[in-house]
């Protein structure tokens, strides 16, 4: 669903083409496998609107039990030099090739690949378009029963959501891929979009048996939107329970005007226990007979740490998966000088409202990627930009550049140690 929304949003037509002789079902991992095709196709599509993309897939090439995909785009192109930085770390691409994309997470998408086993290659003429195709073992679905139980075994205390189709909407896309993420591990349809307006404009058209709503979105608000679609008996998500996702709970009249018609509440960065638990109740005992909303049985994520890096707070945000921190942590630092660059030039122009919003998402992605002393500090920026407060806004502003450039000084050894015990399940 997202990348069919990303798709239409650039006006392009994605071609699937199916060997026929691929079998129905395989033994592969569908969290990493959907994390590669995300990346690939999602690049593809953005970065040749109004044209058409190509997903295809092919099995046994080169070998037996394997399967080949490949994504066809009809973009720029990337140069022969270029082609050969793809896939290195911290490598500079032309500004044209960089402008495009294509090289954003290719890195990382390689090291899951090689943790699989698999192989990717790239081919590319420029002004015509670019193919990557990616290799992968699998065992056929009869071998491998004793591994399903294995992991139904260890998942018995997670709620099963196989048949569950869930909207989630975060103007922040490493808040979206987490709960993403979280919710396709027990099997769960998610649907992403990025403001309130893309949430009503979903939910008018599809049913979803649950909706998750970041409280401070752009266009609209999480409550105003979730109010809109109470307003319509008509509705298909007029009964549909819904929680907010927010990093601050207000007391008093303040909370009551922002939550009181959600269902419950989650506190960033989420508690994976709390987080189901209260799936797994809202699903089961949804009763809109009774007065809806529903505290978590706790009402505080305390950080616990003042660390400009906290491995152990990273591992619980991303289910301890080191491919999808690594994912993650790479997302989160390529975004970090933007982010520090554009809230700078918002504050030239006194645009302090807008500042608050991009300082909002730094304090969003930093209290899941594991850098507590950012979210704090970022935390206390914008509240201070929304205050209006002057006198503060200086001073605040010149601890978030400082705690980011700490963070951008550290890239490398956080990657490095994301990246090792992958590279000890490939040795």
């Amino acid at each position: 669903m997202l990348l069919g929304y990303l798709a239409e949003k650039n006006d392009v037509t994605l071609d699937y083409q199916h060997d026929d002789n691929a079998p129905k079902f395989i033994n592969q991992d569908p969290v990493k496998l959907s994390q590669i095709l995300t990346n690939l196709v999602s690049n593809a599509i953005k970065f040749s609107p109004n044209s058409v993309v190509t997903v295809s897939l092919k099995v046994h090439r080169p070998e037996k039990n394997q399967f080949e995909i490949c994504i066809a785009d009809q973009g720029i192109g990337i140069s022969d030099d270029n082609k050969k930085k793809l896939f290195q770390e911290f490598s500079q691409l032309d500004d044209a090739t960089r402008a495009q994309g294509s090289g954003l997470g290719l890195a990382i998408t390689k090291h899951i690949l090689n943790a699989l086993n698999g192989k990717i290659t790239v081919t590319s003429t420029l002004g015509k378009g670019t193919v990557f195709c990616f290799s992968l073992p699998f065992e056929p679905v009869e071998k491998s029963y004793d591994a399903l139980v294995k992991t139904v075994a260890i998942d018995t205390k997670l709620p099963d959501l196989s048949s569950k189709r869930i909207l989630v909407a975060d103007d922040n896309e490493i808040n979206r891929l987490l709960l993403a993420n979280l919710l396709e591990r027990q099997f769960a349809q998610v649907t992403c979009v990025e403001d309130g307006q893309q949430a009503t404009d979903m939910a008018a058209n599809t049913r979803f048996d649950l909706m998750l709503f970041d409280l401070r979105m752009p266009n609209k608000m999480g409550d105003e939107a979730l109010r809109e679609i109470r307003n319509q008996p008509e509705n298909p998500n007029y009964k549909t329970p819904t929680v907010a996702i927010t990093a601050h709970v207000a007391a008093g009249e303040e909370r009551a005007r922002h939550i009181s018609s959600f269902d419950g509440y989650l506190l960033k960065p989420i508690d994976q226990t709390q987080f189901f638990t209260l799936i797994d109740r809202l699903l089961k005992e949804h009763d809109f007979s009774k007065k809806p909303f529903v505290t978590p049985s706790q009402e505080s994520n305390g950080i616990g740490s003042d660390k400009s890096f906290d491995y152990e707070i990273a591992q619980r945000s991303m289910n301890a998966d080191p491919e999808f921190m690594l994912i993650m942590l790479s997302k989160f630092f390529v975004e970090l000088p933007h982010q520090l660059d554009h809230v700078a030039k918002l504050l030239s122009q006194n645009l302090w409202a807008e500042a608050a919003d991009v300082v909002h998402k730094t304090s969003g992605s930093a209290a899941y990627c594991g850098t507590p002393l950012l979210r704090v500090i970022a935390k206390q920026f914008e509240t201070t930009l929304r205050e209006n407060n002057e006198q503060a806004i200086a001073d605040s502003h010149e601890k978030f550049k400082d705690e980011i450039k700490e963070l951008l000084t550290l890239e490398k050894k956080i990657i490095a140690s994301l990246k090792k015990p992958l590279d000890e399940q490939g040795a």
